[in-house]
């Protein structure tokens, strides 16, 4: 949904990779990693981390927006 809609993604959270704890991969030696979209420069991109490094001050966990 959100790189269908990235000109809705503020300009303001291109500081941050923004994970996405709902999309998990299991990779073929067991690792467990977690979707996350960051700013490449020039626009947003779609990358896996590995779910347990030691995550920064520049991460943010998304939530879905409230109805309204």
């Amino acid at each position: 949904y959100l790189l269908d809609h990235r000109d809705e993604i503020p300009e303001e959270a291109r500081k941050f990779c923004i994970v996405l704890s709902g999309t998990l991969l299991c990779v073929s030696d067991g690792r467990l990693l977690v979707a996350c979209l960051y700013w490449g420069g020039d626009r947003w991109v779609l990358d896996f981390h590995w779910l347990v490094i030691d995550w920064g001050g520049y991460d943010r966990l998304a939530r879905r927006k409230k109805a309204a």
